[in-house]
């Protein structure tokens, strides 16, 4: 009897810290998910951050990630104006807007040839691995366009230059078309209009 109890008591005690140690082990799986989940959240958010800081998208131009914007209505279909909502409406003249398609051209043109030397390279040198000439030059005819007016510290007229290849489609006619890689279909660059050049200049890498 008494053998039988303290087994009794053995059995039960076992039972009770085997599940103790069940309910322990799951509640620290779950603390694993949660902070992985949240991990997850906040590296996405770090990487819009790190892309849109290395875009020039900042409050020095009057350019914030996270205001909302309005676009303006345009004759022109390859491309639309976006004014933000925070900033006093910042409009662009036909002129400017002729001055900021010049220089956008003037940017790709210097870009392109040195793009061609190294796909014609990469062509020669390894033939296994075919890749097509777009995947290194940019054809402007094939992009949209989406521009956004500041004003700099220095009173200079700023133009947020984002293209992107395909076509419009509802997202991209009201909200700036940011993404993170997706190779040369994505590139931007900002325009001074005051002294007529262009910078920062910056094509996605590929995922």
């Amino acid at each position: 009897m008494v053998e039988q109890v303290e087994h009794g008591s053995l059995f039960l005690s076992y039972t009770y810290n085997h599940t103790n140690n069940l309910k322990t082990l799951t509640m620290r799986h779950s603390l694993i998910y949660i902070s992985a989940f949240f991990l997850l959240v906040v590296s996405c958010v770090q990487i819009n951050n790190k892309t849109a800081k290395a875009m020039g998208i900042d409050s020095s131009e009057g350019i914030k990630t996270n205001s909302p914007v309005t676009s303006l209505p345009t004759a022109d279909t390859t491309y639309i104006v976006f004014q933000s909502d925070n900033t006093k409406q910042i409009n662009l003249s036909n002129d400017e807007i002729k001055l900021v398609n010049t220089l956008i051209s003037d940017c790709i043109n210097n870009y392109n040839p040195e793009q061609e030397k190294k796909f014609n390279k990469i062509k020669s040198e390894h033939p296994e691995y075919p890749r097509e000439k777009d995947q290194f030059v940019i054809l402007l005819e094939h992009y949209k366009r989406q521009y956004m007016p500041s004003v700099n510290e220095k009173g200079e007229k700023i133009v947020f230059v984002n293209c992107f290849c395909g076509n419009w489609d509802e997202n991209s006619r009201k909200n700036f078309k940011l993404v993170d890689d997706g190779g040369n279909c994505y590139f931007n660059l900002k325009i001074n209009l005051t002294t007529k050049k262009y910078f920062n200049f910056m094509v996605n890498g590929e995922a």
